[in-house]
């Protein structure tokens, strides 16, 4: 429903309160992601997987949210060898 759409953008808009000084444009793009973004725990298809992490490369920094939060986590072989180690 289109219209619950908007009227939730803009209610989630005017009830912004996270802290983040920024303009207005940033805001609202924010406050947009944010509602049309998938839900936690909903299964993707293969398909969707890969359209979504490739949408994420094309970000200009793909590597935080626009909250400074991070999306992943880049390892060497060496520090993943590392997590599998075996101590006897």
């Amino acid at each position: 429903d289109i219209l619950s759409l908007f009227e939730g953008i803009l209610e989630s808009y005017k009830n912004e309160t996270d802290g983040v000084q920024s303009n207005e444009k940033h805001q609202l793009v924010r406050t947009l992601a944010r509602r049309l973004s998938i839900s936690h725990g909903k299964p993707l298809s293969r398909h969707e997987s890969s359209e979504l992490i490739r949408d994420l490369m094309h970000c200009a920094v793909p590597e935080v949210t626009p909250e400074g939060k991070p999306t992943m986590y880049l390892l060497s072989f060496n520090d993943l060898a590392k997590k599998f180690k075996h101590t006897t």
